[in-house]
Protein backbone atom coordinates (compact mmCIF):
# COMPACT_ATOMS: atom_id res chain seq x y z
CA UNK A 1 0.00 0.00 0.00
CA UNK A 2 3.06 2.25 0.60
CA UNK A 3 4.35 4.35 3.54
CA UNK A 4 1.53 6.57 4.16
CA UNK A 5 -1.20 4.18 4.06
CA UNK A 6 0.61 1.97 6.17
CA UNK A 7 1.42 4.64 8.47
CA UNK A 8 -2.55 5.22 8.45
CA UNK A 9 -3.35 1.76 8.91
CA UNK A 10 -1.21 1.95 11.93
CA UNK A 11 -2.15 5.06 13.35
CA UNK A 12 -3.44 5.08 17.53
CA UNK A 13 -4.60 7.95 18.94
CA UNK A 14 -6.26 7.89 22.51
CA UNK A 15 -8.74 10.30 24.54
CA UNK A 16 -10.32 10.30 28.18
CA UNK A 17 -13.79 11.51 28.69
CA UNK A 18 -14.19 15.35 30.11
CA UNK A 19 -15.69 13.47 33.12
CA UNK A 20 -12.40 11.14 32.97
CA UNK A 21 -14.47 7.69 33.31
CA UNK A 22 -13.94 7.12 30.15
CA UNK A 23 -10.93 6.41 28.09
CA UNK A 24 -10.93 5.53 24.10
CA UNK A 25 -8.45 4.48 21.54
CA UNK A 26 -8.92 4.62 17.28
CA UNK A 27 -6.85 1.68 15.98
CA UNK A 28 -5.99 2.08 12.31
CA UNK A 29 -8.52 4.10 10.50
CA UNK A 30 -11.80 3.06 11.99
CA UNK A 31 -11.35 0.81 15.42
CA UNK A 32 -12.68 2.26 18.20
CA UNK A 33 -11.61 0.20 22.02
CA UNK A 34 -13.73 2.40 24.93
CA UNK A 35 -12.84 1.26 28.48
CA UNK A 36 -14.62 2.73 31.69
CA UNK A 37 -13.19 3.23 35.24
CA UNK A 38 -14.69 0.48 37.49
CA UNK A 39 -17.56 1.09 38.53
CA UNK A 40 -19.07 3.68 36.27
CA UNK A 41 -20.81 1.63 33.94
CA UNK A 42 -23.29 0.52 36.61
CA UNK A 43 -23.46 4.12 37.93
CA UNK A 44 -23.90 6.38 34.87
CA UNK A 45 -27.15 6.93 33.18
CA UNK A 46 -27.84 6.83 29.36
CA UNK A 47 -28.16 10.37 29.13
CA UNK A 48 -24.98 11.10 30.83
CA UNK A 49 -23.01 8.22 28.50
CA UNK A 50 -24.47 9.76 25.46
CA UNK A 51 -22.74 13.20 26.67
CA UNK A 52 -19.73 11.88 27.30
CA UNK A 53 -19.36 9.54 24.36
CA UNK A 54 -20.49 12.53 22.35
CA UNK A 55 -17.43 14.37 24.05
CA UNK A 56 -15.17 11.25 22.70
CA UNK A 57 -16.00 11.29 18.94
CA UNK A 58 -15.17 15.13 18.45
CA UNK A 59 -12.11 14.38 20.65
CA UNK A 60 -11.27 11.47 19.25
CA UNK A 61 -11.78 13.09 15.53
CA UNK A 62 -9.03 15.79 16.17
CA UNK A 63 -6.54 13.76 17.47
CA UNK A 64 -7.03 11.36 14.76
CA UNK A 65 -7.10 14.44 11.87
CA UNK A 66 -3.94 15.85 13.62
CA UNK A 67 -2.08 12.45 13.52
CA UNK A 68 -3.12 11.71 9.76
CA UNK A 69 -1.92 15.53 8.89
CA UNK A 70 1.39 14.56 10.40
CA UNK A 71 1.85 11.29 8.39
CA UNK A 72 1.03 13.31 5.50
CA UNK A 73 3.73 15.67 6.30
CA UNK A 74 6.43 13.52 7.38
CA UNK A 75 6.07 11.54 3.71
CA UNK A 76 6.58 14.77 2.38
CA UNK A 77 3.05 15.60 0.99
CA UNK A 78 0.65 18.55 2.66
CA UNK A 79 -3.09 18.59 3.27
CA UNK A 80 -5.38 21.54 1.89
CA UNK A 81 -7.33 23.22 4.61
CA UNK A 82 -10.73 25.21 3.17
CA UNK A 83 -8.51 28.69 3.53
CA UNK A 84 -6.23 27.50 1.14
CA UNK A 85 -8.14 26.30 -1.75
CA UNK A 86 -8.11 28.24 -4.85
CA UNK A 87 -9.49 26.34 -7.97
CA UNK A 88 -13.23 25.80 -7.89
CA UNK A 89 -12.81 22.04 -7.53
CA UNK A 90 -11.22 22.11 -4.51
CA UNK A 91 -13.57 24.75 -3.04
CA UNK A 92 -16.67 22.80 -4.45
CA UNK A 93 -15.07 19.68 -2.72
CA UNK A 94 -15.24 21.83 1.02
CA UNK A 95 -18.18 22.22 0.75
CA UNK A 96 -19.66 19.01 -0.04
CA UNK A 97 -17.55 17.76 2.66
CA UNK A 98 -19.26 20.18 5.16
CA UNK A 99 -22.81 19.31 4.11
CA UNK A 100 -21.93 14.75 4.16
CA UNK A 101 -24.13 13.93 7.23
CA UNK A 102 -23.04 10.68 8.27
CA UNK A 103 -25.16 7.99 10.48
CA UNK A 104 -23.94 4.91 12.47
CA UNK A 105 -25.59 2.52 14.38
CA UNK A 106 -24.96 -1.24 16.54
CA UNK A 107 -26.85 -4.08 15.04
CA UNK A 108 -29.71 -4.41 17.75
CA UNK A 109 -29.46 -0.05 17.17
CA UNK A 110 -28.71 0.50 20.80
CA UNK A 111 -26.02 2.98 20.04
CA UNK A 112 -26.57 5.35 17.54
CA UNK A 113 -24.09 7.68 16.05
CA UNK A 114 -24.61 11.05 14.00
CA UNK A 115 -21.47 13.49 12.85
CA UNK A 116 -22.12 16.43 10.41
CA UNK A 117 -20.36 19.04 9.18
CA UNK A 118 -17.08 17.78 7.88
CA UNK A 119 -17.00 15.24 11.53
CA UNK A 120 -16.77 18.61 13.91
CA UNK A 121 -20.07 18.10 15.14
CA UNK A 122 -21.25 14.65 16.97
CA UNK A 123 -23.95 12.94 18.66
CA UNK A 124 -24.25 9.80 20.64
CA UNK A 125 -27.32 8.22 21.10
CA UNK A 126 -28.27 5.40 23.63
CA UNK A 127 -31.73 4.17 23.80
CA UNK A 128 -33.23 3.88 27.34
CA UNK A 129 -32.90 0.93 28.58
CA UNK A 130 -29.79 -0.30 27.23
CA UNK A 131 -27.37 -0.11 30.29
CA UNK A 132 -30.02 -2.47 32.05
CA UNK A 133 -30.08 -4.85 29.04
CA UNK A 134 -26.74 -4.70 28.25
CA UNK A 135 -23.51 -5.70 30.39
CA UNK A 136 -20.71 -3.94 30.07
CA UNK A 137 -18.72 -5.68 27.44
CA UNK A 138 -21.98 -5.42 25.22
CA UNK A 139 -22.80 -2.37 25.57
CA UNK A 140 -18.56 -1.62 24.57
CA UNK A 141 -18.84 -4.32 21.44
CA UNK A 142 -22.47 -2.06 20.53
CA UNK A 143 -20.40 1.40 20.54
CA UNK A 144 -17.44 -0.06 18.78
CA UNK A 145 -20.23 -1.32 15.89
CA UNK A 146 -21.88 1.90 16.22
CA UNK A 147 -18.72 3.47 15.22
CA UNK A 148 -17.30 1.71 12.76
CA UNK A 149 -20.84 2.10 10.93
CA UNK A 150 -20.21 6.48 11.21
CA UNK A 151 -17.27 6.07 9.80
CA UNK A 152 -17.56 3.88 6.94
CA UNK A 153 -20.71 5.80 6.39
CA UNK A 154 -18.43 8.73 5.98
CA UNK A 155 -15.89 7.42 4.12
CA UNK A 156 -18.25 6.04 1.75
CA UNK A 157 -19.80 9.37 0.94
CA UNK A 158 -16.27 11.20 0.95
CA UNK A 159 -15.09 8.62 -2.05
CA UNK A 160 -18.56 9.63 -3.56
CA UNK A 161 -17.78 13.64 -3.37
CA UNK A 162 -14.43 13.00 -5.14
CA UNK A 163 -15.63 11.10 -7.86
CA UNK A 164 -18.66 13.77 -8.14
CA UNK A 165 -16.30 16.96 -7.96
CA UNK A 166 -13.37 15.75 -9.94
CA UNK A 167 -14.61 12.48 -12.17
CA UNK A 168 -18.18 12.80 -12.49
CA UNK A 169 -18.17 11.29 -15.54
CA UNK A 170 -17.60 7.91 -13.80
CA UNK A 171 -20.95 8.54 -12.06
CA UNK A 172 -24.26 6.34 -13.63
CA UNK A 173 -26.92 7.78 -13.97
CA UNK A 174 -29.24 6.47 -11.80
CA UNK A 175 -26.77 7.29 -8.72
Amino acid sequence: MGELGDRLDGLRVNVRAPNGEITAELTGRHELRLAFEPGYYGRTSESELQQQLTAVCRLLWVARTREVEAAVSDSGGWTVNPASAQAPAARAYFQGLDAIEAHGASTDGSVEVDAKQGMRTWEVRVSPGTLRRCSEAEFVARAAEAADSVVRDQLDKVRRLRIEVHRPELLDNGA
